[in-house]
C-alpha cells in the first residue's frame, strides 16, 4: 500500500509483467493536501499548538492569547503552481491575500485567472 502521487518508486515494468496496472492519479490528493496546508497555516498563525499546550498544563494567560499575526491581507508565496497550489490559492481567497508564485513552467493564463503574480 502506498499513499502519494507519482510513480518514481513503483516497479512499473515488474508490475506490467505480472499483469498489474499501475496508474498515476495526482488529482486524487491535491485538494486534500491543500486543505491540510490551510489547516497548518492557520494553526501556525493562530499559535494553536502552543495555546493548547498552555491550557492543558494549566498555564493559560489571557494576555498571551491575542494573535500576534494575521492571515487576512498578507502575502503568500508558493514554489510551483500545480494542482495543490491552485487549490490552496482558491481556498485562501476569502482572506483577501496577495499571492505570489515561482514556477518557470506555469501557464500565464492560469496564473492571471487565479490572481497570482509570477515572481
Amino acid at each position: 500500500m502506498r499513499s502519494g502521487s507519482g510513480l518514481d518508486d513503483i516497479p512499473v515494468a515488474a508490475a506490467k509483467k505480472l499483469g498489474i496496472k499501475v496508474l498515476n492519479t495526482p488529482e486524487a490528493i491535491a485538494e486534500t493536501v491543500a486543505e491540510h496546508t490551510v489547516a497548518l497555516l492557520l494553526a501556525l498563525v493562530r499559535q494553536i499548538p502552543q495555546h493548547d499546550r498552555a491550557v492543558k498544563s494549566g498555564q493559560w494567560r489571557s494576555e498571551e492569547t491575542w494573535a500576534k499575526w494575521h492571515v487576512s491581507g498578507q502575502t503568500l508565496g508558493v514554489i510551483g503552481f500545480g494542482l495543490i497550489a491552485r487549490h490552496l490559492v482558491k481556498m485562501l481567497k476569502g482572506f483577501d491575500m496577495k499571492f505570489l508564485a515561482f514556477d518557470p513552467y506555469a501557464d500565464n493564463e492560469v496564473l492571471q485567472s487565479s490572481g497570482v503574480e509570477l515572481t
